[in-house]
């Protein structure tokens, strides 16, 4: 949970990010953050019905130019359109998404929509998108069109409890609010897109785990997939199914082709910690073909004294496309594979981890170090980053108005970085400053 108050902070940390970090990073694969054309939709948010004020959310659009550019924001099947110019070496932050009205781009339920957000630049730009209201935060970076895969996974969370075990009390479990889905969604960006989708657990509309269900989109649709609900009844009330694990795989449409896709995944409200408030999360995930081998993680700081040797609880998942994948952290053999798809540890430091196989690795951070201690000077809201694979060009900006320190990832010999000096370092390196 954070306040408004400070709201000025976290665009300022944006604003000096974006621009720091847009001259920074090499291309790898021809994969980059920095392009001419994004696709997103409005992720569903439990503050869509129940956070008060109801629908108090914003959801905004953060560009980041290098060169002067023209951009065009719109919204599939409807009137909205906006043009304006950024310009360069400057980051915008003037467009706030409708979310009422004929032009309202929400995400309200599972199935068919039809008002994706498009982003197009004249030039190479860097986007983000950032969900906020006066309690609830989430933010993704984007990747451009000219990035996007065609076989994704979901990777999400579990609704009911930390996934882990909890410092305090093993056998907690962490009680849910209303409309608290996991989620993920698929966004066409060419007509005749054909997509098959095989959910880890059962869905809202009761599509079964490890079945396939194949959509046809035109560009401009969404197609979003939540989580079933539990029963209302004992501590776990009102969690969602965990779709992580979920495959979404764009195969061959009517037209004879195979069009590339942007897949999301995220939670419209979860809890990772006792006393976590509960929180939106939403990331743009990478394609399989863009998953790496090795991994360096660090904890996010969240302490005003930017104190990196505080122990943070952070949360991690390594996801795997073969369960036969050799997987190591700190040089030890990771074992209990869960539903074939991915390992999961808690972790107060540092951690090496390597594959032999391409995996993914997704990082969770608690709001307030809550998991650990209640410490006065932490800030944060629970966020889930998703870190590139080596050599990705990457501008990731950090939503949090509790002003988590962001660990960034840097390339060292084919290992991406993820450190808190990292992040420390660019954000110093104004003229003067190294």
């Amino acid at each position: 949970m954070f306040d408004l108050s400070i709201m000025f902070w976290v665009r300022f940390y944006l604003v000096a990010l974006l621009v720091n970090l847009s001259m920074y990073g090499v291309m790898a694969q021809t994969l980059s953050n920095r392009g001419r054309e994004f696709w997103l939709g409005y992720g569903f948010n439990y503050g869509f019905l129940h956070e008060p004020p109801v629908n108090g959310q914003d959801m905004q659009l953060y560009i980041s130019a290098i060169q002067q550019a023209q951009v065009t924001v719109s919204i599939s099947n409807t009137s909205y359109s906006r043009t304006f110019t950024i310009p360069a070496n400057t980051v915008d932050f003037s467009i706030t998404l409708p979310k009422t009205g004929p032009d309202d781009a929400r995400i309200l339920r599972e199935g068919l929509m039809n008002r994706a957000v498009c982003v197009k630049s004249d030039v190479p730009v860097a986007v983000y998108a950032h969900q906020y209201n006066s309690m609830v935060s989430g933010a993704t970076m984007l990747i451009p069109k000219e990035s996007f895969g065609y076989a994704y996974y979901s990777v999400n969370y579990a609704q009911h409890r930390s996934g882990s075990i909890h410092p305090y009390d093993p056998s907690a479990q962490m009680t849910n609010g209303d409309d608290w889905y996991s989620w993920f969604y698929v966004v066409a960006s060419e007509d005749g897109t054909r997509v098959r989708i095989t959910p880890s657990d059962t869905t809202q509309s009761d599509w079964l785990p490890g079945r396939s269900y194949t959509v046809d989109l035109r560009k401009g649709e969404i197609y979003n997939v939540m989580g079933k609900l539990r029963a209302r009844s004992g501590p776990a009330w009102q969690a969602s199914k965990d779709l992580t694990g979920s495959r979404i795989v764009s195969i061959t449409g009517s037209d004879g082709k195979c069009h590339p896709i942007a897949v999301f995944s995220g939670s419209s409200g979860i809890r990772l910690c006792r006393g976590d408030g509960g929180e939106y999360m939403g990331q743009q995930m990478f394609p399989s073909r863009a998953w790496g081998t090795r991994y360096l993680t660090y904890h996010m700081v969240n302490n005003t004294q930017t104190d990196v040797n505080e122990p943070i609880l952070n949360f991690y998942r390594v996801c795997v496309m073969d369960p036969a994948t050799q997987v190591k952290r700190n040089g030890v053999p990771m074992t209990g594979l869960i539903n074939n798809f991915y390992y999961e540890f808690f972790s107060y430091s540092g951690d090496y981890i390597e594959a032999d196989k391409p995996v993914l690795v997704s990082q969770y951070t608690p709001n307030r170090n809550q998991c650990v201690n209640m410490n006065s000077i932490s800030y944060g809201d629970p966020e889930m980053p998703i870190p590139p694979f080596p050599g990705f060009l990457w501008h990731w900006q950090g939503s949090q108005a509790r002003r988590h320190h962001i660990p960034l990832p840097v390339t060292a010999s084919s290992t991406p970085i993820s450190t808190a000096s990292a992040f420390l370092r660019v954000m110093d390196s104004r003229p003067g400053h190294r």
